[in-house]
């Protein structure tokens, strides 16, 4: 018996990077996936992978953008497949440059997605979690510590570790963690886009760390985990 038997789970910014392994991560445990995002194509790969796997896939396209899209993810979530175990909200988007070189669809986008989006997520999505479900939150280290070129960015990350550990503490007494990750440097588009070069982690790794924390039975709810390097 595999770990997520049974489990369902939803993973936002799934179609590439650290959502796509953490969906696959999820599958090869067990899970069925849906798997949401704006670019449809990028889905699609990712449900082939997760049915190569033998387990169920849904493709959601959805702008986290857009109340109206977040409304249909979780309808179309349900109806195919009754429950939500588990939920990562990793979609995110950054821009470097300093504050003000950033134009103002730049900053709205950064708190839109990464920060409003995440919130409406999470609130759509604890209407139909039930005790022993759980909820992973995307930050970084950037929300740990402000990083000059990437201020907006930094602050809607150390908002969500924020909403993180205060939401998990509103909804413990119900049976459902929430917790935050933060990877650092990791080799996705979004890196690439932004820096090139080398990174310190592989989209892997950011989801072996997801790993871990859902089996930490004993994390403390709200904790944000950085992710390092482990030995094996």
């Amino acid at each position: 018996m595999k770990l997520f038997d049974g489990k369902t789970a939803l993973v936002t910014g799934g179609g590439r990077g650290i959502g796509k392994e953490i969906a696959l991560m999820l599958a090869k445990n067990g899970a069925d996936v849906a798997v949401a995002a704006r670019t449809k194509k990028e889905l699609e790969k990712t449900a082939k992978e997760i049915k190569k796997l033998g387990r169920e896939s849904l493709v959601i396209k959805a702008d986290l953008t857009k109340d109206k899209d977040i409304k249909k993810m979780y309808l179309e979530f349900m109806k195919k497949f009754g429950k939500l175990d588990m939920l990562f909200n990793n979609a995110g988007v950054a821009f470097e440059g300093e504050l003000e070189e950033n134009t103002q669809k730049q900053i709205e986008l950064m708190i839109d997605v990464n920060y409003r989006g995440l919130v409406k997520s999470t609130q759509e999505a604890l209407k139909h979690m039930e005790r022993g479900s759980v909820i992973i939150n995307t930050a970084s280290v950037a929300g740990k510590t402000g990083y000059p070129g990437l201020a907006v960015y930094s602050g809607t990350k150390f908002a969500v570790i924020g909403f993180t550990e205060a939401v998990a503490k509103e909804i413990s007494e119900k049976g459902i963690r929430m917790y935050a990750v933060c990877p650092g440097a990791t080799k996705t588009r979004m890196w690439d886009e932004l820096y090139g070069g080398k990174a310190e982690f592989r989209p892997e790794e950011v989801a072996e760390e997801v790993l871990r924390m859902l089996k930490g039975r004993n994390l403390k709810p709200g904790t944000a985990v950085v992710v390092r390097h482990h030995k094996k």
